[in-house]
């Protein structure tokens, strides 16, 4: 077992700089075929400086000099119970494979928590994956609770989403920020987590637009969050190296070989419909048909997923939902549709949407793919008890930035 001492990460540092690096290549996945790590172009801290304060904090090995694991947390203030409130987000949980199951993550947390206190946070917070029933147990260990039950909805920008049938003259359109705070306002003024200045949240550098939809007496809208990476990817193998992809005469000979293998397809089919009996042909032709179409489906993925890596647009985050009046649903479900091909046309690959199951809007949040979350909580202070959020809270899309 390693000797450790908790240190706080200075954004000034190059020596720490160094030490974070090694450590995420430490914990970067490693296999045969497929190695990949993160490198943080701006440094370690750049995810943690978007909120008002922030400590990131590593252990070091007292033998080795080297970080064997490390925290971040990101403070903020927000409404709980109808009042503002100081809290401390909790994220990046890591530990070096070769010191896991040694207290370091506990040990590490224990440190950021009582940072955080210092710093005037009632409560800490953060967010699992439903399906990571250890790491779920580890925190209510340490006195975390279930805050909220979630899913995180994608959808693939793959192909244009069919809109709904409009009702009467309702278009979606862009509003001003002063139009977005007011209509956010009103939707999220008494519920959990939401920021206290809207208007000042809405004007983040990130903050894409809100767009609303409206047709009489009702109204919705959803507004948008540029989620452009806080990373690059360091691919060492991806079964050949993966810097060998982008040298040009390896795309030579890849075109080549598609090439060569269309017409050695084509051959087939002749041969096959010339001399081979009826059945044979047509079995042929429809499994070239369906093969074909997903090929292309393939290709298309991957030159989308390409396009949008090189021009930094990978995901958007669709946050802040708000509907009113009889057809508010309705008005939504168009406003989502439309908004997904806004990013579309925009070159983006993915749209993310984190909502409640219990939410009233889920039934028109569709995607290609739902993962569960859950949003744990726990008290900084003997006087204070920590209960769930309420249903609805506001979701913070800083927060899986």
């Amino acid at each position: 077992m390693a000797s450790v001492v908790v240190r706080e990460y200075s954004p000034t540092s190059a020596e720490d700089a160094k030490k974070m690096e090694q450590l995420e290549k430490d914990c970067s996945n490693k296999s045969v075929v497929f190695q990949v790590h993160k490198v943080y172009q701006n440094g370690f801290h750049f995810k943690a400086q978007q909120f008002e304060g922030f400590h990131i904090l590593y252990a070091e090995d007292t033998q080795t000099g080297q970080a064997c694991g490390s925290v971040s947390t990101g403070m903020k203030t927000v409404k709980l119970d109808g009042k503002l409130t100081k809290v401390a987000y909790l994220f990046d949980v890591r530990v070096r494979k070769l010191n896991r199951r040694q207290g370091i993550a506990e040990k590490l947390s224990k440190a950021a928590e009582e940072l955080c206190l210092k710093d005037g946070a009632v409560f800490m917070y953060l967010t699992v994956n439903g399906d990571n029933k250890i790491a779920y147990r580890l925190y209510e260990k340490t006195g975390f609770i279930n805050a909220s039950n979630r899913e995180i909805v994608c959808s693939l920008l793959t192909t244009r989403v069919p809109l709904p049938l409009p009702l009467s003259s309702a278009r979606v359109e862009k509003v001003s920020h002063d139009e977005a705070a007011h209509f956010v306002k009103q939707m999220y003024a008494d519920l959990d987590m939401a920021p206290p200045d809207v208007h000042t949240f809405l004007k983040h550098p990130r903050n894409i637009g809100t767009y609303v939809c409206r047709d009489k007496d009702s109204a919705a809208g959803i507004s948008l969050w540029h989620a452009q990476p806080l990373f690059d990817f360091d691919f060492h193998r991806v079964v050949i190296p993966a810097h060998w992809v982008t040298h040009s005469l390896l795309r030579v000979i890849g075109w080549g070989m598609l090439g060569m293998f269309l017409a050695f397809w084509l051959h087939c089919m002749h041969t096959s419909m010339s001399t081979g009996p009826m059945w044979q042909a047509v079995l042929a032709l429809c499994v070239s048909v369906v093969g074909g179409y997903y090929i292309r489906r393939a290709l298309r993925f991957v030159w989308r997923l390409s396009s949008a890596y090189a021009n930094r647009k990978l995901i958007v985050r669709q946050f802040a939902p708000f509907f009113s009046g009889s057809n508010g649903l309705a008005l939504l479900e168009q406003v989502l549709a439309h908004t997904r091909n806004v990013c579309k046309a925009e070159g983006y690959l993915m749209v993310f949407f984190n909502l409640s199951p219990a939410d009233p809007l889920y039934p028109v949040c569709n995607g290609d793919k739902r993962f569960r979350t859950i949003q744990m909580i726990k008290s900084l202070r003997e006087d204070v008890t920590a209960v769930p959020f309420k249903s609805g809270s506001f979701f913070d899309p800083r927060d899986i930035a």
